[in-house]
């Protein structure tokens, strides 16, 4: 009953039987059949990325993306992060789909390897395995962040145009977040060489205010703080 590699999703099909096999019969009618259990999970940890290496002193998000594969909608869930960062929020998840939780932004100060831990705590979930994530990353020392870092964000011109550095051709993904952690757009996503560049960033679309533009290669997770003023 593997599903082939398909990456789970609340409104989809995962590696693990319980919930491959609840979606499909959803599908295919039978979910009124389905006792109305509780099932909700962390589906990633997206900020800090596992075996990233963060600069030190640089405010990052720090993220997850929970799922919920009830029957129905759970409303003020609670969420938490241990480890390198300690905080609680609530969140609600509606039914077969995935929700992106925001904890706010974390500076990391002192170097070494490091590691959070977020958790999902629904009222009447009793299936565990994937109600937990684990993110292990490495802060780089301060006198050695320019030989370890990969990319780097050289400066922003009032929410219209950014520079950054890459030291190494790669994948790079560039996108841009309000200040409750919400997806503004993906500014840029795909591979570029080693060297400076410069990206144009249309913000006439966008309110005035404080917005976070967070600049992510594979092993490198770089924030900077974006004010369009009108």
């Amino acid at each position: 009953d593997n599903d082939g590699g398909i990456p789970a999703s609340a409104s989809g099909s995962s590696a693990m039987d319980a919930s491959w096999t609840t979606a499909y019969l959803a599908m295919m009618g039978c979910d009124r059949h389905i006792e109305e259990g509780v099932d909700a999970g962390i589906l990633a940890i997206l900020s800090p990325r596992r075996n990233a290496v963060l600069p030190a002193n640089q405010s990052i998000p720090i993220m997850a993306l929970a799922g919920n594969w009830s029957l129905g909608d759970l409303t003020n869930v609670m969420l938490t992060v241990s480890g390198a960062v300690v905080d609680t929020i609530y969140v609600d998840l509606p039914a077969g789909r995935n929700t992106r939780a925001f904890f706010g932004y974390w500076t990391p100060t002192t170097a070494g390897p490091d590691s959070v831990r977020m958790s999902i705590h629904a009222v009447g979930d009793t299936a565990q395995f994937n109600d937990s994530e684990v993110s292990y990353f490495s802060v780089a020392a301060s006198e050695a962040a320019g030989t370890l870092e990969t990319a780097q964000i050289r400066s922003v011109d009032n929410g219209s145009r950014l520079e950054f550095l890459l030291s190494a051709d790669g994948t790079v993904r560039l996108q841009l977040y309000d200040l409750q952690g919400r997806l503004v757009r993906t500014v840029l996503d795909g591979y570029h060489a080693a060297g400076e560049h410069q990206i144009q960033l249309d913000s006439r679309s966008l309110a005035s205010g404080v917005y976070f533009v967070q600049l992510e290669t594979k092993t490198m997770n770089q924030v900077a703080k974006i004010v369009i003023a009108r």
